[in-house]
């Protein structure tokens, strides 16, 4: 049986941003959904520290806290946001379907 750590890549990095844009902290994301009444458009320099995730489409991220059901397969619209460092962001590897990594995150 292969380790996570081989089918997946753990990324944690942003880029400078010269835009608005969406961020999605924790409490924003309620299992599966982003509840925007729950987010801030912010900039670059007025973010929060912890507003530190970028994504690319096909990402999984979910809640690094524990007894939480907060995860999110990242699309074509929600790779524009920003995202707290209190999540984990998986990119996964052509031999992984992101679909089954998705409910093996969210099974008990």
């Amino acid at each position: 049986m292969p380790k996570l750590t081989n089918l997946v890549q753990i990324i944690n990095s942003i880029s400078k941003f010269n835009w608005e844009k969406v961020y999605i902290s924790t409490w924003a994301l309620e299992k599966s959904e982003i509840n925007f009444e729950l987010t801030l458009k912010i900039t670059y320099e007025n973010r929060p520290s912890r507003a530190s995730q970028q994504v690319q489409s096909w990402d999984i991220i979910f809640a690094k806290m524990q007894w939480t059901d907060k995860t999110l397969i990242i699309d074509d619209e929600t790779q524009q946001f920003i995202y707290s460092s209190w999540f984990f962001v998986l990119r996964p590897n052509k031999e992984v379907y992101n679909k089954y990594l998705y409910f093996f995150l969210k099974s008990k």
